[in-house]
């Protein structure tokens, strides 16, 4: 059985920007779940696209939360930033193209 204490820390550690990061990382899995077992879009390219955005979210919430980016230097987050938006055009345009 946990202890006031102990069930008071977790719900601070949740409350960090690293716990609502998790979290956020927890709802885009089960949307790329949900999404991917054919029971979001009937659209098989919007739903593929749809993936790839989230998988580029959680690229981003990863890089800027748990690898600290976001604190960096501005040029190294805006290059990251940038990385990013480059991956979605790219990877949602290659998708459509093909």
């Amino acid at each position: 059985m946990q202890t006031q204490q102990e069930t008071d820390s977790v719900g601070v550690a949740l409350k960090t920007p690293a716990g609502i990061s998790w979290v956020a990382l927890v709802v885009l899995t089960l949307i790329s779940y949900w999404v991917g077992t054919d029971h979001g879009l009937t659209n098989k390219d919007a739903a593929c696209a749809a993936l790839l955005a989230v998988a580029v979210g959680k690229v981003y919430l990863i890089g800027s939360e748990f690898m600290e980016l976001r604190h960096a230097d501005p040029r190294l987050l805006k290059a990251f930033q940038g990385y990013c938006v480059v991956l979605a055009v790219g990877l949602i345009g290659m998708l459509f193209a093909l």
